[in-house]
């Protein structure tokens, strides 16, 4: 459809998912710490029909290994469960790569902490505290739409949709709040 072409190449687009009868796109971001220690939004489009997974990236380089190791060895729910378990377990990856980002982030919170009451460079001190706080908003504008990705996800009729992914799109869902809880917490 001309209008998923148009969200796939639109790479600023939010998280979403839209229901096209015959396939369901999905939009996400894939987020990467950087060598430089900054973090790179990558727009992840999926494309689900009942026989299919396509999965379209902004560049080469991700953390979607762990799905394809088991695709490789052809055991567990991937080859049973079908296409929709795959494209199930794209997002899983993804979100779950988020906590190690908050890791990150945290640990960067924590030495900023330590810091704070010996800092000498108050402006250095307090450059890189923002930087941090503009690293958790922009997170944070991510992670709402991916959140009611999931919930859209859990809740929609699509045929296109194994029944038995119930439980795991509600973990799924489960995963996506503690992130926002996390990134929220970091804030204050």
């Amino acid at each position: 459809d001309p209008l998923s072409v148009e969200d796939i190449l639109n790479t600023e687009h939010r998280p979403k998912i839209e229901d096209f009868g015959h396939y369901l796109l999905l939009i996400t971001k894939m987020l990467t710490r950087r060598p430089d220690d900054t973090i790179e939004y990558e727009q992840v489009s999926i494309i689900l029909t009942a026989n299919t997974v396509v999965t379209i990236q902004e560049s080469p380089g991700d953390c979607l290994g762990p799905v394809r190791e088991r695709l490789k060895t052809g055991l567990g729910r991937l080859r049973r469960m079908g296409p929709s378990f795959l494209a199930y377990a794209l997002l899983d990856v993804i979100i779950d790569h988020y906590f190690s980002l908050l890791e990150w982030l945290g640990n960067r919170l924590e030495d900023f902490e330590e810091t704070s009451a010996s800092a000498r460079d108050a402006a250095g001190f307090m450059a890189g505290l923002q930087d941090v706080k503009a690293d958790l908003n922009r997170f944070r504008r991510v992670l709402w739409p991916v959140r009611e990705t999931v919930v859209v996800l859990s809740h929609s009729d699509s045929d296109l949709l194994d029944e038995r992914l119930g439980p795991f799109l509600r973990d799924l869902q489960d995963n996506a709040v503690q992130v926002i809880e996390a990134v929220e917490s970091y804030r204050e």
